[in-house]
């Protein structure tokens, strides 16, 4: 991994963070996946993504109950 790809992935999570943090749970993903894609096993990246669309997962069955 190039020192461009960390930063940009840095960049992306920092963004997936504000993401979620606002409640943009579609954006959160977004930018989690991207980054994950530029620093692949990267343990807090996964954490993160996987907080989110469980999060998403929730809000949607309470939303259709």
């Amino acid at each position: 991994m190039s020192a461009g790809s960390l930063e940009q992935a840095r960049a992306l999570f920092t963004r997936g963070l504000a993401a979620w943090g606002a409640g943009r749970l579609d954006e959160a993903e977004h930018a989690f996946r991207e980054a994950l894609a530029l620093a692949p096993g990267r343990v807090s990246i996964l954490g993160n993504l996987a907080a989110v669309l469980l999060k998403d997962r929730k809000s949607t069955r309470l939303n259709s109950s």
